[in-house]
């Protein structure tokens, strides 16, 4: 398995000495500017996305079908809005991930669930793929390129969709794909897209900063996302050893005879029973608010290693160009030296030699555009991850504190109960424990 050039061992084995990419548009190495020299004006959607439902199709064939609401909005507002409802199945977003990569090198396109072989029907894990595929075509309905693109226009309206597995090989540069291995395509298209090429030095420092950024990204957000989960069970878990609790209360309510004890042993075993649904709340709150975000941005890793290796494909395609056009202007060199011997093939080496450099010229700058737009997306990727953590973390605390108001309210509720209705003498509860509340 080929390691990622994100990886410090990889980054390690690079060689030191190799052709390495000019800087574009600057005269010197040094690094432009991380931010955007002017803020994007934030332009409202054209259409607005949704997977509202997903349903389950029976058969020899069975799978996951994912229901697709595009609402566009016209220039005339209400009027000139429209409507698209279509259903599609995994493989067909996979297919769509497949040929926006493929068409637009140096694009990050949004990154898709993984694939799962195992438990793909259970509920828990239909409804975490059906959340990441709508935050996935929804960036891509964002996206100030990949919006207007015809397969992405096409997957989203189109009622006879017929993914072409074709179309990525015809797509330029682009791997080939099939409907029966789509999914495992996608899973290793870093690795093979990466392996495939040679290992080169970046030889721009603000992409060498960058590539070494990622690195320490990647590395933190798994670690974030593996602490993420540990809280999430350690929830579900206090919720069940909860409900456990109140079972108990409330069979000890059963044989005891102070009516106040009963009372109070009744109500804190209700309580602690409803507690296992604050619980479980909470668990999901921390699942779609913060661990869903996390695990979005490491799968984008993915994309951006997809991106970086389809810009050092160009470069290298650029300098194929170059070896090729100086090859063709040294045969021209020779002819012309040859004299009359050499004179009657002078007209057609000129032609190879003048399409050569032109084909070098394009190739460079092809090079020179797909590096302007890989530095743009970097840009717009970390302005992006900076909104929607921000985001993310505004939701996971509204959670905590909703649920500590809650606990707060039936505290001093239970504390006033046992003031105005206290057991016997001699009896007593012990400890008071946090539980949900339906309205104070």
């Amino acid at each position: 398995m080929t390691s990622s050039f994100f990886s410090p061992s990889s980054r390690a084995a690079l060689p030191t000495k190799s052709v390495t990419p000019p800087p574009v548009n600057s005269p010197t190495l040094s690094a432009p500017p991380v931010e955007a020299p002017h803020p994007p004006v934030k332009i409202a959607p054209r259409f607005t996305i949704a997977i509202p439902s997903t349903t389950r199709v029976p058969g020899v064939d069975q799978h996951i079908s994912y229901t697709i609401v595009t609402r566009f909005h016209g220039p005339g507002g209400s009027r000139g809005d429209r409507e698209c409802v279509v259903s599609r199945r995994y493989r067909d977003f996979v297919w769509l991930w497949g040929v926006l990569q493929a068409k637009n090198p140096g694009v990050i396109v949004p990154p898709l669930p993984e694939k799962q072989a195992l438990g793909r029907f259970q509920e828990e894990f239909v409804e975490s793929r059906r959340s990441a595929l709508e935050r996935c075509v929804r960036k891509m309905g964002a996206h100030p390129r990949l919006a207007d693109d015809p397969d992405l226009r096409s997957f989203l309206e189109s009622d006879s969709f017929s993914p072409d597995p074709s179309a990525v090989t015809k797509a330029k540069q682009g791997p080939s794909t099939s409907s029966s291995g789509a999914a495992d395509w996608f899973g290793s298209l870093s690795e093979r897209m990466v392996g495939a090429l040679p290992k080169a030095p970046e030889g721009d420092e603000w992409f060498e900063n960058k590539k070494y950024q990622l690195e320490l990204l990647g590395t933190q957000l798994r670690a974030l996302y593996k602490a993420v989960e540990g809280v999430i069970k350690q929830r579900k878990e206090l919720g069940a050893a909860n409900f456990e609790f109140g079972e108990s209360l409330i069979s000890l309510s059963a044989v005891e005879v102070d009516r106040p004890l009963v009372h109070h042993l009744s109500v804190l075993g209700e309580i602690c029973k409803k507690m296992r649904d604050m619980q479980m709340r909470q668990a999901r709150i921390d699942m779609t608010s913060l661990a869903n975000t996390v695990d979005e941005y490491v799968r984008f890793l993915t994309s951006i290693e997809a991106a970086f290796a389809s810009r050092l494909k160009v470069f290298h395609d650029w300098k194929a160009a170059e070896s090729a056009a100086v090859t063709k202007k040294i045969a021209l060199e020779k002819a012309k030296a040859g004299g009359r011997s050499k004179a009657e093939k002078l007209p057609f080496l000129q032609q190879e030699a003048e399409e050569a450099e032109s084909l070098n010229q394009q190739s460079r700058k092809e090079f020179e555009d797909v590096t302007e737009r890989l530095r743009t997306e970097l840009i717009r990727f970390d302005r992006e991850k900076v909104e929607d953590f921000t985001t993310s973390l505004q939701q996971f605390l509204e959670g905590i504190l909703q649920t500590q108001k809650e606990v707060d309210f039936f505290v001093f509720t239970l504390s006033i109960l046992m003031i105005h209705h206290p057991p016997t003498q001699g009896c007593g509860v012990v400890g008071v424990v946090f539980f949900p509340y339906e309205s104070p």
